[in-house]
């Protein structure tokens, strides 16, 4: 049920609760200060719950929402619609400076509008290896869960460049049904191991 809708329903039951108190009192609270604090639950519920939007990666276009200018060594996606959807190059390029100035990249479900829980979705793997001796990091804030059913590779691509960073927060659950690497490069001159970046969920 979108949060819209429930909150209506939760004012009709308010709406029906005051119109039924006849003796000025319900649950020993006065009729007026029961309806604030009826008010204020329900302002409280649309404020947790809602002002987020479901975020997936996948293979289709990238629409409802938009990435930011690389700024403080960030590009952010944030969602302006429900359902929002990032093709997976988008991540990539931006980690692999593949048309793009390379940078950290990070998603978010924040959105003033929305009414969903602020999920994020990985569908289509990702590949970034790292390119250069510093590792970025590919960071996910959800208001809701994180599920990743595809496998996301960005350690380090080539002799000398440690692996990038995963940083996943939730305020609910972490799936994994697909792997996650951040593992260094390892080989040529004298075998050399280069370490991996590192994941905090």
């Amino acid at each position: 049920m979108k949060i819209a809708a429930l909150i209506r329903s939760i004012l009709m039951t308010y709406k029906s609760i005051i119109g039924r108190i006849s003796a000025g009192r319900l649950f020993g609270c006065p009729a007026h200060i029961f309806s604030v604090i009826l008010l204020i639950c329900c302002f409280s519920f649309n404020t947790v719950y809602g002002q987020n939007s479901n975020v997936t990666v996948s293979a289709s276009a990238t629409s409802g929402g938009s990435w930011s200018a690389l700024t403080a060594g960030i590009y952010t996606f944030t969602p302006t619609t429900d359902n929002a959807n990032i093709l997976y190059t988008d991540i990539q390029s931006r980690l692999t400076a593949t048309g793009f100035a390379i940078g950290n990249v990070k998603i978010v479900t924040t959105n003033a509008t929305g009414t969903q829980a602020g999920n994020v979705n990985i569908n289509t793997a990702i590949t970034a290896r790292s390119t250069t001796v510093s590792g970025y990091t590919f960071s996910i804030v959800a208001s809701g869960g994180i599920s990743v059913t595809s496998a996301v590779n960005i350690g380090g691509g080539a002799y000398n460049k440690p692996g990038n960073n995963i940083d996943f927060t939730a305020t609910g659950n972490v799936s994994l049904t697909a792997g996650l690497s951040t593992a260094g490069w390892s080989g040529g001159v004298n075998a050399q191991v280069v370490p991996a970046g590192t994941i905090s969920i």
